[in-house]
């Protein structure tokens, strides 16, 4: 079999082997044995390496069992430099955030594209803060872990100008309309009008066209907090990598 890769993590194996885990494009994520190679002789030497993006062929016939990897070539590679320690986090926080998620297959396809064109675009001009929120939206988003932005997030009624919203829901990262608001709940509007546009400006970026950060707030560092908070309540895992990006 064939398939794009980006790579996630590499284990040592055997004397001289090792598993390396990929997120494919097609087939989600796997774990392949890759004979010989930590040998520095090894073809693969330096293509096999964390984030870099790959073509890849390989046999894996059942997805949990460990498969086999056979060559591969370097679509884009991930070279780290010592002025942008910041993109070797972000990159290294993807990678611990994608290991612990079960990957629905429906949308595997795009959540590789997605971290495809992230690595691409930091790459290119360096990581902002922009791009974590871009990453932790359409992950949930794309999980089915984030509600509707245009409903609200209990009666999954639109909002309209009879049904207006009303709460924010910070536990569930839900707007919640008058009409569901319970006795005591309140929050304050402008944050409220905040998290709806900051929504709004992550949905005109399809997962796989992410070029820029033009019309995100720079204020974003308690959305990202509220996002990471999820993403750990949802995979019960504390990543040590967010430490160093935020």
């Amino acid at each position: 079999m064939e398939d794009d890769a980006f790579v996630l993590r590499i284990y040592p194996y055997a004397e001289s082997d090792a598993i390396v885990v990929v997120l494919t494009r097609q087939s989600g994520k796997l774990r392949l044995i890759c004979r010989g190679l930590k040998r520095p002789q090894n073809a693969l030497h330096g293509i096999i390496s964390p984030f870099n993006l790959v073509s890849i062929r390989f046999s894996a016939d059942d997805p949990h069992q460990l498969g086999r990897l056979f060559e591969a070539s370097l679509n884009q590679g991930f070279y780290l430099q010592p002025e942008r320690l910041s993109d070797f986090y972000f990159c290294s926080h993807m990678a611990e955030v994608l290991l612990s998620v079960e990957i629905d297959p429906q949308y595997g396809a795009r959540i590789y594209r997605l971290v495809s064109a992230l690595v691409s675009c930091i790459a290119h001009r360096g990581y902002t803060p922009a791009d974590l929120l871009y990453f932790y939206f359409w992950l949930l988003r794309l999980e089915g872990w984030h509600p509707d932005v245009g409903v609200c997030g209990r009666c999954h009624r639109p909002f309209s100008g009879e049904n207006p919203p009303a709460f924010f829901q910070d536990a569930d990262l839900a707007v919640v309309c008058e009409a569901c608001r319970l006795p005591g709940e309140s929050s304050e509007r402008p944050e409220m009008e905040k998290f709806v546009a900051l929504q709004t400006c992550m949905l005109r970026r399809p997962p796989d066209e992410v070029t820029d950060t033009a019309g995100v707030s720079s204020n974003i560092s308690s959305f990202i907090s509220r996002y990471s908070r999820k993403i750990s309540d949802i995979t019960g895992k504390k990543y040590k990598s967010l430490v160093f990006i935020q």
